[in-house]
């Protein structure tokens, strides 16, 4: 893409590509091996909120019909329960 030994200077390859300069000079960091089990770590906590969150997605849309809430508002009684919430 960009070529360090051409001609042309790397200020102008960067314009021709329309790509910012920091892009072209950008060097990344070596990862170090903490970081990448504290990585690991939040990636397998992230993978259990997940899952729970879909649990309580199902639930949710359990009370939702076409995108309103099975709830009448004088009362709080929701469909198909004789609980009264108020």
């Amino acid at each position: 893409m960009i070529d360090r030994g051409h001609d042309l200077s790397i200020v102008r390859q960067a314009k021709v590509l329309k790509l910012a300069r920091s892009t072209v000079y950008y060097e990344p960091r070596p990862v170090s091996a903490e970081d990448c089990a504290f990585r690991g770590i939040v990636s397998k906590a992230f993978g259990a909120l997940q899952r729970f969150g879909r649990q309580l997605n199902r639930l949710r849309d359990d009370l939702v019909v076409n995108e309103e809430v099975q709830c009448l508002p004088r009362d709080c009684r929701c469909a198909g329960s004789r609980k009264s919430f108020g």
